[in-house]
């Protein structure tokens, strides 16, 4: 793993989530590969903490379906089958699709500025043909949505599958047209809250 999970970032949250916040940072980023074995003592000796805090990070995160348990003392990175790939797109379709509706009806005038200023951007990955950019970009722009939504539940639900997604969606790889498409899927969604129109924003 990465040399930036060797020691704890102390904030002002309770250790186990520090621990379970790096953990997960590890496997969104790919830092720790799908299928790949976690100790929650090899944890505790690397971050130089006691063992209890890292157990239940990982049970967090084997709630949240990013590990899977073998033995009380190991955990293994879960691998998404092609079968469960597919229901996220779709779970993913339905949340996000909720969320724009909302989006619409709640976004403020300080949100819209937020949204322009995105889109902005945004049209410059695509003029610089950086889909690594636009992705990080896009992130911000279903982020703002989820806020401007004002559902808490909806937003919780896009945010999880946007992470399982994230877990093997291929950001570094530009397939032809897809960024030209991205933007301009962006682009009708942003028109269609800016407008204020839910049904559209939903479609």
């Amino acid at each position: 793993t990465s040399n930036r999970v060797s020691e704890i970032e102390w904030v002002d949250d309770s250790l186990e989530t520090q621990v379970y916040r790096q953990i997960k940072s590890a496997i969104l980023h790919k830092e720790i590969k799908p299928g790949s074995r976690i100790s929650y003592a090899e944890w505790a000796e690397r971050l130089k903490i006691s063992r209890t805090p890292v157990r239940d990070a990982l049970r967090r995160l084997e709630y949240e379906g990013l590990v899977v348990r073998a033995s009380e003392r190991v955990w293994y990175v879960y691998t998404l089958t092609l079968a469960e790939i597919e229901e996220i797109f779709d779970g993913r379709e339905t949340v996000d699709s909720g969320v724009a509706y909302y989006a619409a009806k709640n976004i403020t005038a300080a949100e819209i500025a937020e949204m322009d200023q995105i889109m902005a951007e945004m049209e410059g990955s695509l003029r610089h043909n950086d889909y690594e950019e636009f992705h990080r970009i896009n992130d911000r722009f279903h982020d703002l949505m989820n806020r401007a939504s004002r559902n808490a539940y909806l937003s919780r639900y896009s945010t999880n599958l946007n992470e399982r997604l994230s877990r093997v969606y291929p950001k570094g790889i530009n397939i032809e047209g897809r960024l030209a498409k991205g933007v301009a899927e962006n682009r009708r969604i942003a028109a269609a809250i800016k407008a204020r129109d839910p049904e559209a924003a939903q479609q």
